[in-house]
């Protein structure tokens, strides 16, 4: 069903009309017109505990009286942890800017200090919690009808979840009476519910193949998912350690050294400590939905002594501890990163605890932990596949049924992109960017699209944010969502810069074409002069040139590259002048670049910062280009 903007944007009138709100403040002190006895006593007290109330000037807390949406909205802000959200000084004007926030294409609400109802109170807390919700649970209300409203589906989906979860129920078993209007002790005690530990997740658990499709398995990976939605699937913290060391021992390539990615996991209380062997945490507070990092490039790095970023990803030694291809000089210097906290919960992603149980979302750890490792994982509803499904994995990628994505999974995948973009986006800056979340979206009119049930919409939308508007040449769209299928159903529309790229690249292509119609020769002489053409940077870690000699028909950039310079330096040879032609060519790999730097200035250096810790190296290095494993 399609998810309809639920009400209108804020107007200015309504923070004027919150001056008369209620103060709200640390304190433990308790209301002269609230029994100890009272049915709504205990949710008083929680709230007063934890400051989220402290009542009237006249010390009541206002038992009785109707609960205005200002109050509900500040009291609902400081319970989820008072998020420091936006630009605004007060109190309300941070807690609506986190509704905003939390609720995706949701915005804000013009209604000041008018009395909120029970129905209004529902899709308030749905709006800024309700991540999950399945819609297969019935509703047994004979007084709720929705269908004159435009706002429907966002009704109906907030009272499904929240009766489900066991939040609110009705009046008798038939009853929810959505416009009564809601007390100040009924919000603080459904907020106790939410908030002060009795709200409980249906877990259910699915063990899925990993990489299928590939030639060769890589085991399964259970899954977990909350209150029966299956398409957003979440890790426990086990799963993630074992996943961690497996894929980071994978990727080192300094095995002569018998070195090993290892962690060690301590649970404590709200609290989840990841320690690598070289010290560096990884702390997860599921209290405050936060992950925080004594240094994020230090923990990630796949060897203990490795770079802390890494741009050739080598040690210069192969397996047997013989120098290959490149040599790290020791003028390389580096400088660390700062501690860095992320703030899931300001982006309305949670992490969740249930007893001894710690998850996470899978895709929070693919954004923050996989993909920066160059590695980001996709679930399609049956498997987890690696980087852009291809061949026989594309296949099994979208062999699944197509179909609409579902309320939940849209306004996830809408939150993780803001979360995504917002931490790991290093052009925001040269773009104006401020926040995906709070700005840039709004900005090109694009959360509708972004938050559509309809992949192909969603599909479109994401490539355009990338391709037109980001327009970096490095940001871009690479595949099809699984529910829109191989198919794509739009045309892929790219701003000056790609457009331009393309044209340019398109131009020479026909020109050579016409030139070469058998193709052209990576390395070629004429006259005095040896062309080098390829048009991306490749690097093929299957082959072993030391062992067999790359060959004329070389396509392997590094290949390539050596068998020019054999050519270039052999006895007799006539070149006198050298060409490299990259006059097509779209870019590619890291480690291939930085031998071509080496070949040709004899001493490369590639410097590097990352804009989310300030951590940044210089490296420096040598290329082999003879293979005889000396530097010179």
């Amino acid at each position: 069903m399609k998810r309809k903007q639920f009400l209108s944007i804020f107007l200015a009138a309504a923070f004027a009309l919150i001056a008369i709100v209620p103060v709200f403040a640390a304190g433990s002190s308790y209301f002269p017109d609230v029994s100890s006895d009272a049915w709504y006593a205990e949710g008083v007290h929680w709230a007063a505990d934890e400051g989220i109330v402290k009542g009237y000037p006249d010390g009541s807390f206002g038992v009785g009286r109707d609960c205005t949406w200002a109050e509900a909205v500040i009291m609902l802000w400081r319970a989820a942890g008072s998020k420091n959200i936006g630009d605004g000084s007060s109190d309300s004007d941070r807690a609506w800017a986190w509704l905003e926030r939390q609720s995706g294409y949701y915005t804000g609400l013009a209604k000041g200090n008018t009395p909120i109802s029970r129905i209004e109170f529902v899709w308030l807390l749905y709006a800024a919690l309700g991540d999950l919700a399945d819609m297969s649970c019935e509703l047994p209300f004979t007084d709720v009808d929705f269908s004159a409203s435009p706002d429907a589906d966002s009704y109906d989906m907030a009272l499904r979840w929240v009766f489900k979860k066991g939040i609110m129920q009705g009046y008798s078993g038939t009853l929810f009476c959505p416009d009564v209007i809601l007390k100040r002790e009924q919000v603080v005690t459904v907020l106790r519910r939410c908030f002060g530990g009795d709200m409980k997740y249906e877990i259910t658990r699915k063990s899925v193949p990993l990489a299928p499709g590939s030639a060769e398995s890589m085991g399964d990976l259970e899954l977990v998912f909350l209150d029966g939605v299956t398409e957003i699937p979440y890790v426990e913290v086990g799963t993630v350690e074992e996943f961690l060391e497996s894929i980071c021992n994978m990727l080192s390539y300094v095995e002569y050294q018998k070195q090993e990615y290892e962690l060690t996991v301590t649970k404590d209380g709200d609290r989840v400590v990841f320690m690598r062997e070289n010290d560096f945490p990884m702390v997860l507070d599921y209290d405050s939905d936060t992950i925080t990092f004594m240094d994020y490039d230090a923990f990630l790095r796949t060897t203990s002594d490795g770079n802390i970023i890494d741009v050739i990803s080598t040690s210069g030694f192969d397996f047997d501890g013989n120098p290959s291809y490149f040599k790290i000089l020791d003028s390389t210097s580096e400088r660390y990163g700062r501690a860095l906290t992320l703030d899931l919960g300001a982006y309305g992603l949670h992490m969740i605890r249930e007893g001894d149980e710690y998850y996470i979302p899978l895709q929070t750890v693919c954004d923050m932990l996989m993909t920066p490792l160059g590695l980001p994982i996709a679930y399609n509803g049956e498997g987890i596949f690696f980087g852009q499904p291809a061949g026989a994995s594309a296949e099994t990628y979208y062999s699944v049924p197509a179909g609409e994505r579902s309320p939940a999974l849209a306004l996830f995948t809408y939150k993780e992109l803001c979360f995504l973009m917002d931490t790991m986006y290093g052009l925001k800056d040269q773009h104006g960017i401020r926040s995906f979340a709070e700005e840039y979206q709004m900005i090109v009119g694009m959360q509708e699209a972004l938050l559509s049930q309809d992949p192909a919409v969603a599909d479109e939308a994401l490539s355009r944010l990338t391709m037109f508007y980001l327009d970096d040449l490095h940001s871009g769209f690479n595949a099809n969502s699984y529910l829109e299928g191989p198919d794509r159903k739009w045309t892929p529309k790219f701003g000056a810069s790609v457009g331009n790229m393309l044209d340019s690249m398109t131009r020479v292509y026909l020109a050579r074409n016409a030139a070469y119609p058998n193709g052209v020769p990576g390395y070629e002489e004429v006259d005095d002069t040896a062309f080098i053409t390829f048009d991306s940077f490749t690097n093929d870690r299957s082959k072993d040139y030391y062992t067999t000699a790359p060959g004329k028909d070389e396509t392997d950039t590094i290949g390539l590259m050596l068998y020019s310079f054999a050519q270039i330096t052999r006895k007799g040879s006539p070149v006198k002048n050298v060409v490299m032609d990259l006059s097509n060519n779209g870019g590619g790999a890291a480690q291939a670049a930085a031998f071509v730097i080496g070949m040709f200035l004899g001493e490369g250096s590639i410097s590097i910062r990352n804009t989310l810790t300030d951590a940044l190296i210089t490296e420096n290095f040598r290329s082999d280009m003879n293979l005889d494993r000396v530097f010179d």
